[in-house]
């Protein structure tokens, strides 16, 4: 599998609202990814078909020695198979930890944007919200950001495991603690959700995005706020610049803010540590995030 090119994926824009985007196009529909998530776009070439494979997924192609799945954009979009063009693009992710090739039509470029131009979904009327987490005005056409993390759970058909494991258990304690809790990912919402209320945590108020959260924090009276989990991208602002707003303020100068995200970096540590992020667990790890919660909050260790 030949590489066209490749993307050293430094996250060192000066603002803490501002990311890198490659826009690509599936169809006549433009969509973005945050270019930390990319590991190289190539040009289309062999599959390999694998038995029982997901009505999204077209078979594997090696990339550095991995069998890496190949999701057909247009099946997950519903959307009719182009015409080929000879710009058709294969795009090698890492969603959670997950390797993955996204089949476009093509690659439009690569942008700096500001989150504070990303709309919630709940503004698009374009049909596609629910497979959205957010959009952008560019050019004065509608650029979506889709909810790669739900793509990834329909085809493994699961949502985080929400029983009751041998490394984390119910514990009455974990109910006193008041839990903010921020993705823009209403699957993963869900899942995290459910999962730290089976552990105990059932006091959870949650957001879809950062400025409803940072608006909640600073207007109420939430001084009562154990602990803050936040994703980072996000429509609005970012997790990092959402840490920065709460740290001003001497209610939350103190508040445990813990960052759960899979984009993990020499950079975004640096970040993380100027903007006083208490912590950085990966996703999609709740078992270790419930246990950094324990920690962070003096409860017991939640082991049998």
């Amino acid at each position: 599998m030949g590489s066209s090119s490749f993307f050293e994926t430094e996250y060192v824009n000066e603002d803490l609202n501002e990311f890198e985007i490659i826009v690509y196009r599936v169809g006549d529909i433009s969509f973005a990814i945050n270019i930390l998530k990319v590991k190289e776009v190539i040009h289309r070439g062999s599959i390999t078909a694998t038995p029982n494979r997901h009505r999204y997924v077209s078979g594997t192609v090696q990339f550095r020695d991995e069998a890496v799945p190949v999701i057909e954009l247009h099946r997950v979009l519903a959307l009719e198979d182009s015409l080929s063009t000879g710009d058709e693009k294969m795009m090698v992710v890492e969603v959670n930890g997950q390797a993955m090739v996204l089949a476009v039509d093509g690659v439009v470029g690569i942008y700096n944007i500001n989150w504070a131009l990303v709309h919630n979904t709940d503004e698009l009327s374009a049909g596609l919200e629910y497979l959205a987490t957010g959009y952008v005005k560019m050019d004065n056409e509608t650029v979506q950001f889709l909810d790669y993390e739900k793509i990834i759970m329909e085809i493994h058909d699961e949502r985080l495991d929400t029983g009751l494991t041998e490394k984390v258990m119910y514990v009455e304690e974990r109910s006193n603690q008041h839990i903010v809790l921020i993705e823009d990912s209403v699957m993963m919402l869900r899942s995290i959700e459910d999962f730290l209320r089976a552990s105990g945590y059932t006091n959870v108020t949650t957001f879809k995005n950062g400025q409803d959260a940072l608006t909640y924090l600073l207007e109420g009276d939430h001084s009562n706020c154990g602990l803050l989990v936040t994703d980072l991208e996000m429509p609005g602002i970012t997790g990092h610049q959402l840490t920065n707003e709460l740290r001003r303020n001497s209610v939350h100068q103190d508040l445990p803010i813990l960052l759960f995200s899979a984009m993990v970096s020499e950079n975004v540590r640096e970040r993380n540590e100027q903007v006083g992020v208490t912590q950085q667990v990966q996703k999609p790890d709740v078992s270790q995030l419930v246990s950094v919660m324990d920690e962070q909050l003096h409860i017991r260790p939640s082991v049998l």
